[in-house]
């Protein structure tokens, strides 16, 4: 769609193709921003395999299924942005391994269960944003008492 994905090609490097941004001078990707492109389908394991190391935007884009990403793979990820997509599941327990997570989105998708006690031990994380999903049970304690809280959408 809108062929975002057009210049995708092997023979150039990833650092040029589009949505995908790199660190100045180097061969690493900071981030992937694919947000608002009409993708739709579902989210390759790939994806993983890839060094992100700050931001993953998948924002308004039909991606469903589960959330396939192997987040202990991307232990840098600062901003995670998912909002209005349709993946299911749960909430994928290897975002603990995201230390440095600030930002976590995921509104409007079809994630189930009780929110995750682990989203408590990330210790950077400012703003959680997960409302309009079917998630049930408490809220766990961990989450109520943070400090460092500027926005939590449940």
């Amino acid at each position: 769609p809108y062929n975002v994905l057009a210049n995708w090609n092997p023979n150039i490097s990833f650092c040029e193709w589009n949505g995908v941004s790199c660190s100045p001078g180097s061969q690493r990707a900071d981030g992937l921003n694919l947000s608002d492109t009409a993708l739709e389908g579902t989210l390759s394991l790939h994806i993983s395999n890839r060094s992100l190391s700050q931001v993953l935007d998948l924002t308004y884009v039909s991606f469903h299924g589960h959330l396939p990403i192997d987040f202990s793979r991307l232990p840098q990820l600062e901003y995670l942005s998912i909002i209005k997509n349709n993946f299911e599941g749960l909430i994928p327990q290897t975002l603990s391994h995201c230390r440095g997570l600030q930002i976590l989105q995921a509104v409007d998708n079809q994630f189930y269960g009780s929110i995750r006690q682990f989203l408590g031990s990330l210790q950077e994380l400012k703003l959680l944003s997960i409302g309009g999903n079917r998630l049930s049970g408490t809220i766990p304690v961990v989450l109520a008492i943070s400090q460092n809280w500027s926005g939590l959408v449940l």
